[in-house]
């Protein structure tokens, strides 16, 4: 299992914690958490997804990326 958080360099004060259970995930379903968290969900067939979260947090922006 591969992940990628970008942009280099990103920073929170105070630090961040994010924490997946892909279990925990509807896939196929988009779903939108409130002024925190947009989730953006793909179901590509029943073995490949991809996952894309973008989290704004305080000023700051983070790509997550499972393949």
């Amino acid at each position: 299992m591969a992940y990628e958080l970008g942009p280099d360099g990103a920073t929170f004060s105070p630090p961040v914690t994010l924490t997946v259970i892909p279990a925990e995930i509807p896939w196929n379903k988009e779903c939108i958490l409130p002024s925190t968290f947009v989730w953006l969900f793909t179901l590509m067939n029943q073995n490949i997804f991809v996952l894309i979260l973008i989290v704004l947090i305080i000023g700051g922006v983070w790509a997550f990326n499972r393949r």
